[in-house]
């Protein structure tokens, strides 16, 4: 257990100018978000989310997204429903239980205002987007002391992949905020086990189950850091027990928060129904399932007690089902994903700066564990036993994506990429103890540069960050590299409609997946780029996911069948920053 002394908890504690400038960078970052989000169409996910989350509200009802805990849909849901948003519920595929179908129904309904909704629903992500910054924040600067706090806060401030991804209806940014949260009040419980702490590390980890079921895995995060508790030199066992005991408590909590809100979210929700539906119509039917609903149907008086952990365990099931998928990554499809998917990724679309001071901070860390202690035997963090639980997070959620059948997007690494942006921190305090005076400040120069590195990425991405690749992708297209929601995630109608506005006279055709276009583009005209263009077209956008086809694999990689790349014989604008190629397919060709 570490004794900090009242001189440095006093050392530690953030100053008022520090709030200041942590405000002021944040609100700047808010601004940045919501511009570039109020250039964005609804994306893929989103189409399924905020509709979601509407109903859910609305009609208690759970069969829409069963796949996602219900926090962020919502979270992003409430302003909605304040404003007076109301869905139509008599659509068909609201009785089929189509999600996102019913997604595009409902906003096609509603019509063109939608996407000002849409934007609102964005607004309370942008807020957990800012909430995560501030927990890097204040993470980093306890590790790492006011310099490595403000580090790792400008570099999440000025990274692409998080104005990409933060502003968006998702689960992703979330479950990082809520895994940081979880993770270190964990520690804190462990160390300091009393109430007030189980209830705040209960608090936590509810958020973390709330918003993603991929926060199982902070499950055995805990015992291995439990574990390594206990077998560090000097532990006592009363101490361990108390520990153990508090934390378990934490978890309780946890479960019971849990339950009530999928107890009175889903009051309504016909899950002996669901049940049946499931089984009725599962390629491999679980014969526990039909049981289970006709024991419900049997006695639906105690089917609202027993409804919350059928539910939540459903989308558990549902979300492993849908693991296995094939993957796209330079040129190469994979039937299950590859180890080296999110690695490639990470090289590609985080800045160049980024990967500076990561690579900085692993020699940094392999040079002070070679070296020998100082003479006074001073550690370079002020908290390492929460220094040992971020180190795990990260390995663990590393491993567990490095193994995932599911390789779509890098934003489904976003708890290790927050995680790492906390530990960027370190950099400084290790700088410092390893180097003299020169070298020391040559460090923290580069240290500087790399913000600044980081500052001209973010300008060069403005407003597209979803597309967001560094220059290591060279001349290549980046349909090349990847796509999906790493690319073109529908997100690029609002730039075709300005496009569609600037050559009135001329007809405009579009073949883009993953959005809603009769909000964005009412008019014009759909087709599919495989069949050629469309005869009477003027200009025809195509989203760069269309190049690619995917074909179905059982084992080994294999080549994609590129497909619509004969429209490159015709003169075309690259949009929305390599999301969508715009052919004018009615002039000469090349």
């Amino acid at each position: 257990m570490i004794d900090h002394s009242s001189a440095e908890v006093s050392e530690n504690r953030i100053q008022p100018w520090e709030y200041g400038l942590v405000l002021v960078i944040l609100l700047t970052m808010g601004v940045i978000a919501f511009l570039s989000a109020s250039r964005e169409s609804i994306t893929m996910d989103e189409i399924v989310h905020i509709p979601a989350g509407v109903s859910y509200l609305q009609q208690h009802d759970a069969r829409m997204n069963p796949e996602h805990p219900p926090l962020m849909k919502v979270l992003s849901a409430l302003p909605l429903v304040v404003g007076g948003i109301r869905l139509d519920y008599s659509l068909p595929h609201w009785t089929q239980t189509k999600d996102a179908l019913f997604g595009e129904e409902a906003f096609s309904s509603i019509g063109p205002t939608s996407s000002r909704w849409i934007m609102l629903a964005r607004v309370p992500m942008i807020g957990i987007m800012l909430a995560l910054g501030f927990t890097i924040f204040w993470m980093a600067r306890r590790l790492a002391g006011v310099g490595g706090g403000f580090l790792a806060l400008f570099i999440f401030a000025t990274t692409p992949f998080f104005y990409a991804y933060g502003p968006l209806v998702h689960t992703d940014i979330g479950i990082a905020l809520f895994a940081l949260l979880a993770t270190w009040t964990f520690v804190s419980v462990w160390f300091k086990p009393d109430w007030p702490h189980a209830v705040r590390f209960g608090l936590c980890l509810t958020g973390a189950l709330l918003t993603k079921f991929t926060a199982g895995l902070l499950m055995p995060c805990f015992v291995l850091l439990a574990l390594s508790f206990l077998l560090r030199p000097g532990a006592a066992a009363p101490r361990f027990w108390r520990s153990a005991w508090f934390s378990t408590i934490g978890v309780g909590i946890s479960a019971v928060f849990v339950y009530c809100t999928y107890f009175f979210l889903f009051w309504n929700n016909d899950t002996a129904g669901v049940l049946a539906y499931r089984f009725e119509h599962s390629v491999a039917p679980i014969p526990v399932m039909k049981k289970v609903a006709l024991f419900l149907q049997a006695h639906p008086d105690i089917q609202h007690l027993v409804s919350p952990p059928i539910i939540y365990f459903l989308g558990v099931g549902h979300t492993l089902h849908a693991l296995p998928r094939t993957s796209y990554l330079l040129g190469r499809t994979y039937a299950h994903g590859t180890a080296v998917y999110f690695p490639a990724l990470f090289a590609y679309k985080m800045p160049l700066a980024y990967l500076f001071l990561a690579a900085l901070l692993v020699v940094l860390t392999i040079a002070y564990l070679l070296r020998a202690r100082s003479k006074t035997g001073e550690e370079v963090q002020a908290y390492p036993n929460h220094l040992r639980g971020l180190v795990l997070l990260f390995v663990l959620f590393t491993a567990a994506s490095l193994t995932s059948p599911l390789n779509i997007g890098i934003r489904h690494i976003s708890v290790p990429i927050a995680t790492l942006t906390v530990l960027l921190a370190l950099a400084v305090p290790l700088a410092s103890a390893i180097f003299n005076s020169a070298a020391r400040k040559i460090a923290l120069a580069l240290m500087v540069l790399a913000v600044f590195g980081n500052i001209s990425a973010l300008a060069a991405g403005y407003p597209y960050y979803i597309p967001y690749f560094n220059t290591l992708v060279g001349h290549h297209p980046k349909f090349d590299v990847a796509i999906d929601s790493n690319l073109d995630w529908g997100q690029e109608l609002i730039q075709l409609r300005d496009f569609q506005q600037q050559h009135p006279s001329e007809k405009f055709g579009f073949d883009v997946k993953g959005s809603i276009p009769s909000v964005y583009l009412p008019g014009a005209t759909a087709f599919d780029c495989e069949t050629g263009p469309p005869p009477g077209v003027d200009w025809a956008a195509i989203g760069s996911t269309r190049f690619v086809s995917q074909p179905e694999l059982v084992h080994l990689a294999a080549d994609p069948k590129f497909q619509c790349r004969n429209y490159f014989q015709y003169p075309y604008v690259v949009d929305a920053g390599g999301a969508v190629y715009i052919f004018h397919v009615s002039g000469n060709s090349k």
